[in-house]
């Protein structure tokens, strides 16, 4: 399908699939196992080559999946339930991970993230700066946890008057630590290998 898909919502749904749009506005997808089931088993959703889409708002509960794969333009997105959440080579605005959603960004941009209950977020890469006034610990939290803490962390320091480590990491966050008190910012990569 070619062309521009007007705001839609789609519920109990077995499979749902966007390919190739130009032009996506709204979208919520909704199913449910607890209440009355479509004929045939449920694959979930996906979403692949949309250039652009406004805001997605899924609640998957007992089955199915979301995947959203190279998608430049994604508005802000929500996604509840208990099912997983799969991105990749996409540029979403503000994303929220809800209730128990497994979630994985695998080269993907984003704005600011949060949630609301157990959700985690795995990411091939974050970048950040953590701010320092006269001290020489600070710990930088994740708007979503990670699913554990085996991540990387890589600091670029910008100066030569302290040296800094990453001296604690949990799936929470981390504890960036410098030889001395400092007064300035320090930039980190959060770093994690996903196939």
């Amino acid at each position: 399908m070619v062309g521009r898909v007007a705001s839609r919502s789609a519920s109990f749904i077995a499979t749902l699939s966007l390919f190739g749009v130009q032009w996506v506005n709204d979208i919520e997808v909704a199913y449910d196992t607890g209440i009355d089931q479509p004929v045939g088993s449920p694959t979930g959703w996906s979403m692949q080559n949309v250039g652009r889409a406004g805001t997605l708002l899924v609640n998957l509960i007992g089955a199915g999946s979301t995947l959203v794969a190279n998608c430049p333009v994604v508005g802000h997105t929500t996604h509840n339930g208990d099912r997983t959440f799969r991105a990749v080579n996409t540029g979403f605005g503000g994303v929220l991970v809800e209730d128990t959603v497994a979630a994985t960004f695998v080269n993907c941009t984003r704005g600011t993230v949060g949630g609301v209950g157990a959700g985690t977020l795995r990411e091939t890469s974050l970048v950040g700066t953590v701010g320092f006034t006269a001290s020489a610990s600070e710990v930088v939290s994740f708007g979503v946890a990670q699913p554990d803490a085996s991540y990387t962390v890589v600091l670029d320091v910008p100066t030569l008057a302290v040296t800094a480590a990453v001296t604690s990491r949990t799936a929470s966050n981390f504890t960036v630590e410098t030889s001395a008190p400092f007064t300035g910012s320090i930039g980190y990569s959060v770093v994690r290998q996903i196939t």
